[in-house]
């Protein structure tokens, strides 16, 4: 890696798709399809396979993309995304105005208005406003096999720190940003894999292990900001996980059986984690 260039430009990503390409790109798997996949492969299959079960973002996921997206995109955000003042969906003024924008995701007013004050805050504080938008690279995708699986990642910052160590991003918009609530958060929600599995996909491109940093921004006033430097404790976790769950992913793609395990077998079973 030369120490006059930075990593991403020494060596860019070969797949650079735009955000509507990544998204109908449903013969890779990103985070979200694994995750499923980890619930229930009948789930995976009915998504992924099949595509008999659609996927449908909550307002507070729409939130995050929104936020996400006028950091990192700003250029992109308006081809993306369409304002109404319709105040649910289902009602006729949203239909209409659905059809006033086709190809472009609806949202309330308030919802976007919403993200125009936490992107503030985000740009206010100096550590995540030096992150997201420093020297670096923003919405980084690659592309690769793992185990006989197609997989995806779309990263949303790398940056290297003064001593010219890579560093990935992740971005996040969730309902608290205090160091209590969002280790548990991570775990909870399973941020730990995605960020094993992204890790993955970055060393596949560029040789070597990134520190892996989460920006959050709370979703509720006075949105407050933090940031988090993922330790090697939660990484250690996700990497068993995502390493056996593609594993056994590229199995049923080869064979073509979804069955789940608890199917075919009387299993049982124990007291959650947190009870014992």
């Amino acid at each position: 890696m030369s120490k006059q260039r930075p990593f991403w430009i020494e060596k860019p990503p070969a797949w650079e798709p735009s955000s509507e390409e990544y998204f109908s790109r449903h013969d890779l798997n990103g985070s979200g399809a694994i995750g499923d996949f980890r619930k229930s492969r009948r789930l995976y299959e009915a998504r992924h396979i099949n595509r008999t079960l659609e996927f449908q973002a909550s307002e507070a996921m729409v939130l995050g993309s929104l936020v996400d997206g006028m950091i990192t995109e700003p250029d992109e955000i308006d081809l993306q995304y369409a304002v109404t003042d319709a105040y649910r969906r289902g009602t006729a003024k949203w239909a209409k105005d659905e059809m006033a924008h086709p190809g472009k995701t609806l949202v309330k007013r308030e919802l976007w208005d919403k993200a125009e004050l936490i992107v503030e805050r985000l740009l206010e504080n100096p550590i995540s406003a030096g992150i997201l938008t420093g020297a670096g690279r923003s919405q980084v995708c690659h592309k690769w096999t793992d185990h006989g699986v197609p997989c995806r990642l779309r990263i949303d910052r790398v940056f290297e720190t003064p001593t010219g160590l890579p560093v990935m991003v992740d971005l996040k918009v969730w309902r608290d940003s205090s160091p209590e609530w969002i280790a548990k958060d991570i775990y909870n929600r399973g941020t730990h894999l995605q960020m094993a599995l992204y890790e993955r996909g970055f060393i596949k491109h560029w040789g070597v292990p990134p520190i892996v940093m989460l920006v959050f921004a709370a979703n509720t006033e006075p949105y407050e900001v933090a940031t988090f430097q993922l330790p090697e404790s939660f990484l250690k976790i996700g990497r068993e996980h995502v390493e056996g769950t593609l594993i056994e992913l590229g199995k049923c793609l080869e064979s073509g059986d979804f069955s789940n395990p608890w199917e075919t077998q009387i299993t049982s079973i124990e007291p959650p984690r947190w009870a014992r």
